[in-house]
């Protein structure tokens, strides 16, 4: 007779029964193989009877040994750590995988404010006994998602999660400097925190203008970034709006470029915002789409209506005190003032 569905035979006069189905045996057996890190073939009897109360028989749970639950229907591992046998499930393996293997920084593009990646992993199962249809199982499991962590210099991280097709971020900020990193989720966890994808962007360019709290962190940001900036390119790039000698003495004229008994002695152009054609146009095709106004007029509004927002200076006076001031476009209003040291 049997004690159970499942349950192995009762004979008399044996000394121990399994008093559970053979089924329900397993199950604590594989729960047991689930212990984070792994369970150490040696001391498996003690973990087992230490986690459900019963002593380790493998004939209650259908097998000889424990090698023979590295199989496709129940997804055990084993490998060498320290001189020792361990065994883990398909979930313990992904997460010792994950905890020892870093993937390789993403391949990214930026363009505008548009974030594009293209996932990188490289896993490796090599140093594991695992069953061969587990193993690709592991191997080509689709991505679900990846966790994309943006640091940009001078400004707190942002993170950002993605679920689906196309891996994109949009919305991203505008600056000069970028390291991208990604977890990817994958077998239901995360991995670890891959290498950084390191991003410069040329400083030497008309921003488009966001709001003044922007040039304030671009501001605060200077020594960042001064390194790139080619003064002779900015200086033509001003040029284009105004006279340099004009402009230079209007910063000379300008009582709070000034203050303290500064005195504008050179002046030289770290970075230009603007409310360029571009963003003029969109913002017409919304207000009057076609045909109720033709395009190429709309363009034509779009080109004469652009205009210099906001422009960085550094200021020099005689005794080589510096000055960082943001300038409203070409005026003598100031912005935002920094001392330098």
């Amino acid at each position: 007779m049997k004690l159970s569905a499942g349950a192995s035979a009762f004979v008399p006069g044996v000394i121990s029964h399994c008093p559970c189905s053979r089924d329900g045996y397993l199950q604590k057996v594989l729960e047991t193989l689930s212990t984070p890190g792994g369970t150490p073939s040696s001391t498996f009897d003690v973990k087992f009877k230490a986690d459900h109360g019963l002593p380790w028989t493998p004939e209650w749970a259908g097998v000889a040994k424990l090698e023979e639950l590295i199989s496709p229907e129940h997804g055990v591992s084993r490998w060498a750590d320290s001189g020792n046998l361990v065994y883990g499930s398909k979930e313990v393996l992904v997460q010792r995988v994950f905890g020892e293997q870093l993937p390789p920084a993403p391949l990214c593009t930026i363009k505008g404010n548009q974030l594009s990646l293209v996932p990188i992993m490289s896993f490796s199962y090599d140093n594991y006994e695992i069953h061969k249809d587990v193993k690709k199982e592991l191997l080509t499991a689709p991505l679900k998602g990846m966790k994309v962590r943006v640091k940009c210099t001078g400004k707190p991280d942002q993170e950002y999660f993605l679920d689906n097709l196309p891996w994109v971020v949009i919305d991203l900020p505008r600056w000069f400097h970028y390291e991208i990193s990604v977890q990817y989720y994958l077998h239901n966890s995360l991995t670890g925190v891959s290498k950084s994808f390191v991003h410069e962007v040329d400083v030497n360019q008309i921003w488009d203008f966001e709001n003044w709290d922007q040039e304030q962190k671009w501001m605060s940001c200077y020594f960042c970034y001064r390194k790139g900036i080619k003064k002779n390119f900015m200086r033509k790039k001003v040029k284009k709006y105004i006279d340099l000698r004009t402009w230079k003495n209007n910063l000379r004229k300008s009582k709070q470029c000034t203050t303290d008994g500064f005195h504008v002695d050179s002046v030289a152009p770290a970075r230009l915002t603007a409310i360029k054609e571009e963003a003029i146009s969109r913002t017409l095709r919304e207000f009057w789409p076609a045909p109720k106004w033709d395009q190429k007029i709309l363009k034509l509004i779009a080109a004469y209506s652009e205009c210099v927002m906001a422009v960085h200076v550094l200021l020099t006076s005689k005794d080589n005190s510096k000055r960082l001031v943001v300038m409203k476009g070409f005026s003598k209003e100031v912005k935002h003032k920094s001392e330098l040291k």
